[in-house]
C-alpha cells in the first residue's frame, strides 16, 4: 500500500481506535445496528461508530469534510453539525462493483445527490455516475489517484530478465492466471523470471501452483516490499492480471519509472492508464494466450521495451502529486470559499 507523508502542520486524530480489550459496553454498542438511514451494508458501521462520528464531527464548523466510502458519505451528511461545511465523497471502488446486487446501491442513492462534491477514479465512472444522478452531474468529478513518489528523470535500464507484478495475494488480483500465462515465456526464455510482490491469503496456493507447473526458481514470491520503486526500476516489464481494478496504483507506479506494461483489460482502471501499443499492451480480460503473447513481444524486443517504457514515463506525469494535487486543491478551495467548483471531467 502506498504511503504518503503528510505536512507536519496537519493534526491527525484517530476517532475510533481498536482497543486491545473490548469492554462489555463497547461490545453492546457494537452489536447494535447503525442508525443511519438507509442502513449501511458494511459490517464495520454500528451504533458505536455512529456515536464516535457524531462526537468527532461536532467540532467541524469550517473547511471541507472529506469521506472515503459509501457509508461514510452518508454519515458525514447526516452527522455534520452544520450544512455550512461542504461534504466531498471520495470513492475508491468502481461503478460496476458498487452497484452489484446487495452492495452499496441504497446508501449511494441516498448520499450522492446530497454531496457537495463526489470524486471518482476514472472518467468512465464519472460518466456513469453523472448518468445515474443527473441532478448532481456538475458535482461529480474525475480525480485519479496520485503517485506516491516523483516521476523518474530517466527510464529504468530495462536490461534485467525480470517481469514484475505487485499486489495483495488474493483471488481478485489474478496472480494464478499471471503464473499460467508466464509458463510459456519461461519455457521459451530460460533466463527470464517472474517476481511477485505482495502478501495475502493466496500465498500457499500460489506456491503450490508454481511447484505444480515446474516453475520453481522461475517464479519467485517475494513477499511485501518497503521499497517498491527500487523493485520496479530493477525489472524490465510490469504485468497486471487482475480480475478487477478500480484504478491500479501499481500500473502508474511502474510507468513512473519507465517500465512497459502488460495488463488485462479488467473493469475498469487499466483501460484508462495503458495506451495499447504505445505504453504497453492491453489484453482482453481473460485472454491468457494473448497475455503470454504480449509478454513475449516485450521479452524478445529490447527496443520495443524501451520505446514503450519511455512513452509510459512521459504519460505518468498526468498522475504526479503536483498535477493531481492541484486538481484537488482547486476543488476544495472553491468549496471552502462557498463557490460552486468547475466540474472536473
Amino acid at each position: 500500500m502506498p504511503r504518503f507523508a503528510h505536512d507536519p502542520r496537519l493534526a491527525v486524530r484517530v476517532l475510533h481506535p481498536t482497543p486491545r480489550r473490548r469492554s462489555a459496553l463497547r461490545a453492546e454498542l457494537e452489536a447494535r445496528p447503525s442508525r443511519l438511514r438507509p442502513a449501511p451494508a458494511e459490517a464495520r458501521m454500528n451504533h458505536l461508530t455512529d456515536l464516535v462520528l457524531r462526537r468527532g464531527l461536532a467540532g467541524v464548523t469550517e473547511g471541507v469534510l472529506l469521506s472515503t466510502r459509501p457509508s461514510l458519505h452518508l454519515a458525514a451528511l447526516q452527522l455534520r453539525p452544520t450544512t455550512a461545511v461542504p461534504v466531498v465523497g471520495q470513492d475508491h471502488g468502481h461503478f460496476e462493483n458498487r452497484f452489484a446486487p446487495d452492495r452499496s446501491t441504497a446508501v449511494l442513492d441516498a448520499a450522492v445527490p446530497g454531496l457537495d462534491g463526489f470524486a471518482v477514479l476514472t472518467a468512465a465512472d464519472a460518466a456513469d455516475y453523472r448518468a445515474r444522478y443527473p441532478d448532481a452531474a456538475a458535482r461529480i468529478h474525475h480525480l485519479p489517484n496520485a503517485l506516491p513518489w516523483p516521476v523518474a528523470e530517466a527510464p529504468a535500464p530495462l536490461d534485467a530478465p525480470v517481469i514484475v507484478t505487485a499486489g495483495r495475494l488474493d483471488a481478485a488480483k489474478g496472480h494464478a492466471r499471471m503464473i499460467r500465462a508466464f509458463a510459456p515465456v519461461a519455457a521459451a526464455h530460460p533466463d527470464w523470471q517472474l517476481h511477485v510482490y505482495g502478501a495475502g491469503p493466496e500465498d500457499r496456493a500460489l506456491e503450490a501452483q508454481v511447484e505444480q507447473l515446474g516453475l520453481a526458481g522461475r517464479v519467485r514470491l517475494r513477499g511485501y516490499s518497503l521499497d517498491l520503486r527500487s523493485v520496479l526500476a530493477s525489472a524490465s516489464v510490469y504485468a497486471l492480471a487482475s480480475h478487477t481494478e478500480s484504478f491500479s496504483m501499481s500500473l502508474i507506479e511502474a510507468m513512473s519509472v519507465g517500465l512497459p506494461t502488460v495488463a488485462m483489460d479488467c473493469p475498469r482502471g487499466p483501460r484508462e492508464i495503458v495506451r495499447d501499443g504505445e505504453t504497453g499492451f492491453l489484453v482482453p480480460d481473460g485472454d491468457e494466450a494473448g497475455f503470454t503473447a504480449a509478454l513475449l513481444r516485450l521479452v524478445e524486443d529490447a527496443d520495443l521495451r524501451r520505446r514503450m517504457g519511455a512513452a509510459g514515463l512521459a504519460r505518468s506525469h498526468e498522475w504526479s502529486m503536483e498535477t493531481v494535487g492541484h486538481r484537488w486543491e482547486t476543488l476544495l478551495e472553491s468549496l471552502a470559499a462557498g463557490s460552486p467548483p468547475r466540474t472536473i471531467p
